[in-house]
């Protein structure tokens, strides 16, 4: 499967294409709930970030018990579109 990937990757790098236009953009919010997720949400948030013109991330944190909301302020701070919510007890 690896190799497929590889493979498959290096094709599309070969061929040239030009990379994809938006004629037609609207805004879409991408919610991304967590509990005690302090060691991955930065890296959470940077993969989703720049991955289309117009999107916004809201970030739940459900009631953590770590730096999980304190890590995507941190986020927040440096990357526009970016909200973070914390609910004070465990929602579920």
């Amino acid at each position: 499967m690896c190799l497929w990937h590889w493979v498959r990757s290096l094709w599309h790098g070969l061929s040239a294409k030009a990379a994809p236009t938006f004629d037609y953009c609207p805004s879409v919010g991408v919610v991304v709930a967590g509990y005690n997720e302090e060691e991955t949400i930065e890296s959470t948030l940077q993969s989703l970030w720049g991955t289309y013109p117009r999107l916004e991330l809201i970030v739940v944190d459900d009631g953590s018990k770590d730096g999980m909301s304190e890590a995507a302020q941190r986020f927040a701070k440096t990357h526009d579109g970016v909200l973070v919510m914390r609910r004070d007890d465990r929602g579920g």
